[in-house]
């Protein structure tokens, strides 16, 4: 049996809500990241539509930011970006999919840049991305978005992909995208008619190596 003094969620309740929310209060005090979660929570409870918004503008704050992520904030700035991931794929995603494939779209679009403001060593910076890539596979089956949306953000996803953080992409969204939409995304990688978007700083173009195994990738989908 567990002690009483053990932390798990049976323990905790016993405190009560008014303790448990005097102590969130206390611990969140000079944590941003903390601060925000519950900021998040409480939009959450509120209505799905008040969520979305909070994480937009947080999404938005994250883009629009050119200073570089150094070593003693990286990690918060990690666990940040992944509460939003997990937000968008957990909280949003069942109540209003639409929502949530806009949202997880917005934050995959973002790799390049995101990972040109820091020195990701561990690559788990990187693996915020992957996972984003995957939820975003799983969302477009609830969501279902138009055929010509969905080629869009696809092929806007593989021609910035700097840091190979969408490799995996394709493969998940073979399903939703079909043989055609497989077929209208290897004919725009080959014709080299890729999207055109302001560079964030120091961000990478897709090279002609990644390009290459980009197109083998749909070819091998379509076969």
């Amino acid at each position: 049996m567990a002690s009483k003094t053990t932390l798990n969620q049976k323990n905790l309740e016993a405190l009560g809500a008014e303790r448990l929310a005097e102590l969130l209060i206390d611990i969140s005090t000079g944590n941003a990241n903390a601060k925000r979660r519950l900021r998040m929570e409480l939009a959450a409870a509120e209505s799905p539509d008040k969520l979305v918004g909070e994480i937009r503008k947080r999404l938005t704050s994250i883009s629009n930011a050119s200073a570089g992520v150094g070593w003693r904030t990286l990690k918060a700035f990690i666990a940040d970006l992944e509460a939003q991931r997990r937000l968008i794929a957990t909280r949003v995603a069942p109540a209003a999919p639409a929502d949530a494939w806009e949202l997880i779209a917005t934050l995959t679009a973002m790799g390049d840049g995101t990972l040109s403001r820091a020195t990701d060593a561990s690559g788990e910076l990187l693996a915020v991305f992957h996972r984003a890539a995957l939820d975003m596979a799983a969302i477009a089956e609830a969501a279902k978005p138009a055929p010509e949306a969905l080629m869009a953000r696809v092929l806007d996803a593989v021609s910035f992909n700097g840091y190979g953080q969408n490799d995996g992409l394709i493969t998940a969204l073979a399903p939703a995208l079909g043989q055609g939409g497989l077929a209208q995304l290897q004919g725009a990688l080959l014709s080299g008619k890729t999207p055109e978007r302001p560079a964030a700083p120091a961000a990478r173009r897709i090279s002609r190596w990644r390009k290459r195994k980009l197109e083998r990738a749909v070819a091998h989908r379509r076969s």
